[in-house]
């Protein structure tokens, strides 16, 4: 009986870690902030890869449609990025920037109600060059 508990568990385990690999190392799925914000459910708990307008700052950090969306105060225009406090300094350069963005989207977040079409929980970010 002691075997076939401790079978189990490692069976439970690798289970466990293989659904946790493969979702590391998915590739996201290339979508527009537009699409994302009209169809949220769509995307909900999905790894994506936006391109956006990115600003980070104090409770503030998101990905907008344009620059102007962010100039112009328009949340509803954009996404939240959730970067972790660990991740913040790393992707400080980042702001001010068009940049691409990939992450998990959450179409509600429960500990945030706030403006913003959704919530990305950031893998990486990387500026977007100008041509």
């Amino acid at each position: 009986m002691k075997a076939r508990s401790c079978v189990l568990t490692i069976v439970a385990f690798l289970a466990v870690s293989q659904s946790w690999s493969s979702e590391r190392n998915a590739e996201p799925t290339l979508a527009s902030v537009v699409r994302v914000l009209a169809t949220p459910d769509a995307f909900d708990g999905k790894l994506v890869r936006l391109a956006g307008y990115c600003h980070l700052g104090f409770e503030s950090d998101a990905l907008y449609l344009h620059r102007e969306d962010y100039v112009f105060r328009l949340p509803v225009n954009a996404v939240k990025l959730d970067l972790g406090e660990r991740k913040r300094d790393a992707f400080a350069g980042v702001s001010g920037h068009y940049a691409l963005v990939d992450g998990t989207f959450l179409a509600r977040a429960a500990d945030d109600p706030g403006p913003y079409g959704g919530v990305v929980r950031v893998r990486s970010i990387e500026v977007l060059p100008p041509r």
